[in-house]
């Protein structure tokens, strides 16, 4: 569901919950918080959120989620680990040249 299309009783609790997720990849630095508030503020006033609980209560709301979800940062991700999770060749070829590049560095016997 878009985030502008929220249907009211829901738009705080999605606003914290998403917080929280996104909070996870801001932990690891795979975005930044700057743009995750941003985008996720401008959401809340097109949905009219910040116009029905204030914009200081959806801030505090999704501050109170993002600091969850950083706590709780995601996993690292080693790059082994994408080629056992991909499952077609379609996916594998977009990823190909990042392997290479690794697979590259490395010493092989008789070479």
């Amino acid at each position: 569901m878009e985030l502008r299309k929220w249907p009211k009783g829901s738009r705080n609790f999605r606003l914290n919950k998403l917080g929280y997720k996104l909070g996870g990849l801001i932990a690891r630095n795979w975005i930044g918080r700057e743009q995750v508030e941003s985008f996720l503020l401008k959401a809340c006033k097109e949905n009219g959120l910040i116009a029905d609980d204030g914009e200081q209560q959806c801030r505090a709301t999704l501050a109170s989620g993002i600091n969850a979800g950083m706590a709780r940062p995601y996993p690292n991700v080693e790059p082994r680990a994408y080629r056992v999770a991909l499952s077609t060749r379609k996916n594998f070829v977009k990823l190909r040249p990042y392997f290479r590049s690794r697979e590259g560095s490395r010493k092989t016997k008789g070479g």
